[in-house]
């Protein structure tokens, strides 16, 4: 079922918020700059983000593209920071417990702020590999820089329209309306689901809606 409120079923044309795969189009949208000669892989992220504190020198985009930046976990550090970047969010209830995210949206100036605040990386670049939406998170935004668009812009004028992905496009606003939207849900206790949706306005790291078709 696409909606269980209006018992409305999967279709072909059923649009999802494809998650963590949406990373493949922001390295493909990298990558497709590199070729275009406006950034290379080489290049540390300072080049583009030049707020971010000089520990941040060494981290190049490949290694942001590799998950072996040492850059720490955008999505663990949220919950720890509620209102205003300080206070530890906490929360009895059930569908915010499941991801940890509850209704907090935060901008990219937020995203940029918070990792800033880090005292340093979990270690050092291309010595190790662990998972970070940070680095796609900050790619987002070194495409944007390097292009004069955003993610979504440069996507559906490079990727997403050349293939014909007519229903495929970042969502950088929660509140969007997305036509054919399939609903995402989550088990509840005690039987049933609950609404379970991505609240974060970041993208990069995912924020890519589409349809089996438009993958197919």
């Amino acid at each position: 079922m696409a909606d269980l409120e209006h018992d409305v079923p999967l279709t072909p044309d059923s649009v999802f918020d494809i998650g963590s795969t949406a990373k493949q189009f922001t390295a493909a949208s990298v990558i497709l700059l590199a070729q275009q000669g406006k950034l290379k892989f080489t290049d540390s992220v300072r080049k583009y983000v030049p707020d971010l504190p000089a520990y941040y020198d060494q981290v190049t985009l490949d290694h942001m593209l590799h998950h072996t930046s040492g850059m720490l976990d955008a999505l663990a550090l949220i919950p720890l920071i509620h209102d205003g970047l300080g206070q530890q969010h906490i929360s009895n209830n059930e569908s915010e417990a499941h991801d940890g995210l509850g209704d907090f949206h935060m901008s990219d100036e937020e995203f940029i702020e918070l990792m800033t605040r880090q005292r340093s990386l979990a270690f050092q670049p291309g010595t190790h590999q662990q998972y970070s939406n940070s680095g796609y998170i900050m790619l987002s935004i070194v495409v944007e820089r390097a292009s004069g668009k955003s993610l979504g812009e440069f996507a559906r004028e490079n990727i997403f329209d050349p293939l014909g992905m007519k229903n495929t496009k970042y969502v950088d606003d929660h509140s969007e309306i997305v036509r054919n939207r399939a609903i995402g849900y989550y088990p509840r206790r005690g039987g049933g689901f609950f609404v379970d949706s991505a609240p974060l306005d970041l993208v990069g790291d995912g924020g890519v809606y589409s349809t089996v078709e438009d993958l197919l």
